[in-house]
């Protein structure tokens, strides 16, 4: 096996690293949920009941309401889930970790994101890459720096490109414009002596003096002289 090229490690680390952001940011998140609901929940719990009733009733309420907390954790995590997977990396192509490392997930045949089903079912299909995490490795080997869930979804991952402002063009100086069609010669081209600056009303084609206008293959016409009229 040859030596890797640069450009497959930078790739791999791309990925590696957006997958541990997005993983940090998931478990902060469920741990932060959960030790806050552990909270209040065992700050309701010597409140619960009024002091007197029995153990099984207050077990009870406690239940109840560990129960309400726990499922309120467990949608607000899950909602996470959908939004970061789902919805944003459907829409715009990165999760949280892939825009801060600057690189998106599109369809392999129209270079658009895929969508909110189909990245939440690439998500999915990264389970068989995490058999032995073989999947998490192949992009350092194949050709487009596929997993198998890339594979099996047809998506690649690209590096996202900064916008390049276009660089405005100063006006044209002034005579520079092409000369407008009215008056042009028969072959398109302007007359060599017409200029920008030339007053309205100067014809633009000029003839000679002593030409006038003939049919094609007649000579023009000489009128004699009045010294040569016979006497």
């Amino acid at each position: 096996m040859g030596v890797l090229p640069a450009e497959a490690y930078t790739s791999w680390i791309r990925r590696v690293g957006a997958f541990v952001i997005d993983q940090l940011l998931y478990m902060i998140l469920a741990v932060g949920l959960g030790v806050g609901g552990g909270v209040i929940i065992g700050m309701a719990d010597g409140t619960s009941c009024p002091t007197g009733e029995s153990t099984d009733a207050t077990s009870c309420s406690s239940s109840v309401f560990e129960g309400i907390v726990s499922s309120i954790i467990t949608l607000v995590v899950l909602a996470y889930w959908f939004w970061n997977w789902g919805y944003r990396q459907g829409r715009t192509g990165s999760s949280i970790g892939k825009s801060v490392l600057k690189f998106k997930v599109v369809s392999e045949r129209t270079g658009r994101p895929i969508g909110f089903r189909m990245s939440l079912v690439r998500q999915v299909a990264h389970i068989l890459d995490a058999i032995f995490y073989i999947g998490y490795l192949l992009p350092l080997f194949t050709a487009k720096r596929q997993t198998i869930a890339d594979t099996l979804v047809k998506t690649v991952c690209l590096p996202i490109e900064p916008l390049r402002a276009s660089t405005p063009q100063p006006p044209p100086a002034y005579g520079t414009q092409p000369p407008p069609r009215y008056g042009t010669s028969v072959d398109g081209t302007s007359p060599a002596h017409w200029s920008p600056r030339q007053p309205y009303g100067t014809p633009l084609l000029r003839l000679p003096a002593t030409a006038s206008p003939s049919a094609p293959g007649r000579s023009p016409r000489q009128r004699p002289s009045p010294l040569s009229w016979p006497r």
